[in-house]
């Protein structure tokens, strides 16, 4: 799934498409990076969470990382000749291939809601209604036939789907979305939303409030199906989910939220709630340090009392509710990004994955912003432990491990997410995102982009355990993963990255990437462009994967395929995601989220080699 910031997304099939277009080189003037706390839009009286002497994109003593006529070093791609399956462009989309909804700057699976058997969406729009916010639930098909939505016009109902309305005015409601998993035990799938402006109460205003809304089984359009959902300002009703409260004021908790699947062993999934602007107990004082909560579910299979508010205050040390994960320095803005990270050490437990982009590994100099990501393990006695507190030092390795950024502003850890099994060997991986990083094939201060894909490793058995992971180790021949270099100066892949399911299906795990800035064309500038890089199995332990470099693309559909926007300025690929089977032809999908634009759905297909 592609969204844009403040218009459309879309969803997108797999197939055939138009020929390739031309593309260019990055114009001379790129325009500043889209802010990551708060979109451009945001009203004054929002506060920001970075202290004032350090801006939220790029550090006052670095030079700027976009020189003015910066030249490229790749060689200009050629259009092909014939219409192939390594490019599609979103201003020729057709609902043969996918689709597009009139709104979705941010965009993800919503699981199976409504117990039908299919995959649903969710899509959220925080800057709706003068950044009230909204978010939706669109139904998946069996039929696999959709048509564009505009969701001015668009009627909740048993086969399309529902709203989600904000509690209250300026919440941003839908700023961050995401599958949850069975959170409650009930057999069926259930999502969670953040308002990073919500108030729990007075004194409290920007705290932030997490929603997880439960799904259930329809059983009968007059019986059960679902109506709009109207986020209350009290404890939700029992059946219908339950709010996540943020602690102190300017927390700015639900500013990334994520399903983390079941990450303490109880048969039930959890969830994980980014604060990236909270003050850990050791580094009080504005220290815009971070904390990332994970919360437990439980079981409420046969009870009719309702799940309850969690406040994120109760979630101490020892708490039987969830986990902190308290952050380093401040500062490190831990929690901006947190994902479920899939089992990465095997041993049948679910991981997270929480970044700080912010974070300085060690040798690089204070305000690097090079920026770390912690893995941090499942096990059954998490419930027990302590606060997981992150230090200076590399973790425990029954705890986790962490993942260091290879150079001042890379911003490694902008995007985090599981990836799947993308090299076939029955482990998850995990894919970072450092959107301005310096590709080896581009000069310094490109800001092309690079996204690292770190694999799993059977830790129970004979692999070697986690330690700490240098991105800067990761090169050409790398064993331990790979990289994926962005194309063009200025484009900023990785922006977003995800896991994309399996979309050409063979069998195993593909990945999306977002590179908001990219240009398709001359005359598109900012137009975006995403990639959908495919998994490939692994024979005889070789690794299957060499550097990715995204300006080759296009000379290998075995690779995987781009995904160009449709207009200047739109700048898809500022949310990626997978769909998982929406329209239930046996492919995943993927979805496309853009800031001022639509957002599309993209539908998986098989692709045969060249």
């Amino acid at each position: 799934m592609i969204g844009t910031l403040v218009g459309p997304s879309y969803v997108i099939y797999g197939a055939p498409v138009s020929p390739t277009s031309q593309p260019s080189s990055h114009p001379s003037v790129q325009p500043s990076c889209q802010p990551t706390i708060q979109p451009s839009h945001q009203p004054a009286s929002q506060p920001s969470c970075p202290p004032t002497s350090q801006p939220s994109t790029q550090p006052s003593t670095q030079p700027s990382r976009q020189p003015s006529g910066q030249p490229t070093s790749q060689p200009t791609l050629q259009p092909s000749s014939a219409p192939s399956t390594q490019e599609l462009s979103l201003s020729h989309l057709n609902n043969a291939r996918g689709f597009k909804m009139s709104l979705g700057s941010v965009v993800s699976s919503a699981g199976d809601l409504n117990g039908d058997g299919v995959d649903d969406m969710l899509i959220g729009a925080s800057w709706f209604n003068s950044n009230t916010g909204i978010a939706y639930v669109v139904f998946g098909s069996k039929n696999g036939v959709f048509q564009n939505i505009d969701f001015a016009t668009w009627v909740t109902g048993p086969t399309t789907g529902f709203r989600i309305l904000a509690a209250a005015a300026v919440d941003f409601c839908g700023h961050s979305v995401s599958s949850a998993g069975d959170v409650n035990g009930d057999g069926v799938d259930d999502v969670i939303l953040g308002s990073q402006g919500g108030n729990p109460a007075s004194g409290r205003g920007n705290a932030g409030i997490s929603y997880v809304i439960f799904g259930r089984k329809v059983t009968s359009a007059a019986g059960n199906a679902f109506t709009d959902v109207q986020l209350p300002t009290t404890a939700m009703a029992a059946g219908v989910g339950f709010r996540i409260l943020g602690v102190g004021g300017s927390d700015l908790s639900g500013t990334s939220v994520s399903g983390a699947g079941d990450v303490n062993g109880d048969g039930i999934d959890d969830v994980i709630v980014g604060a990236f602007c909270a003050d850990p107990p050791l580094l009080q004082g504005d220290s815009n340090g971070g904390i990332a909560y994970i919360i437990f579910g439980k079981n409420m299979t046969g009870s009719t009392a309702a799940f309850g508010d969690i406040e994120l205050s109760s979630i101490v040390s020892g708490s039987s509710a969830g986990v902190r994960i308290l952050a380093a320095a401040a500062g490190d803005q831990l929690g901006l990004f947190v994902s479920r990270a899939g089992d990465v050490n095997h041993d049948g437990i679910s991981d997270v994955i929480v970044a700080a982009r912010n974070a300085d590994p060690e040798g690089l100099s204070a305000g690097s912003d090079a920026g770390i990501s912690y893995v941090i393990f499942g096990h059954k006695m998490i419930a027990a432990t302590d606060d997981i507190q992150l230090t200076d030092s590399p973790l425990p390795s029954h705890i986790g491990f962490r993942i260091l950024g290879a150079v001042v502003n890379d911003f490694s850890g902008s995007s985090v997410s599981c990836a799947g099994d993308v090299n076939g060997d029955g482990i998850d991986d995990i894919v970072i995102g450092a959107y301005q990083a310096d590709p080896p094939t581009l000069s310094a201060y490109s800001d092309a982009g690079i996204t690292y894909v770190i694999y799993g490793r059977d830790v129970p058995g004979d692999a070697v355990p986690f330690g700490d992971i240098y991105l800067s180790t990761i090169v050409t021949g790398s064993t331990i993963g790979f990289r994926i270099l962005g194309a063009n100066v200025g484009d900023s892949s990785g922006y977003r990255v995800a896991n994309a399911g399996d979309v050409n299906g063979d069998g195993v795990g593909d990945i999306s990437i977002g590179a908001l800035y990219a240009d398709p064309q001359p005359s598109k500038a900012n137009a975006g462009i995403s990639y959908v890089i495919y998994g490939r199995k692994s024979f005889g332990g070789v690794n299957p994967f060499s550097d990715v470099d995204l300006a080759m693309m296009s000379y290998g559909s075995h690779v995987g395929f781009r995904i160009l926007g449709a207009a200047a300025q739109d700048r898809s690929g500022n949310s990626v995601s997978g769909a998982g089977d929406i329209n239930g032809d046996g492919f995943d999908d993927v979805i496309i989220g853009t800031p001022v634009g639509p957002s599309y759905v993209i539908y998986g297909a098989p692709v045969h080699p060249p």
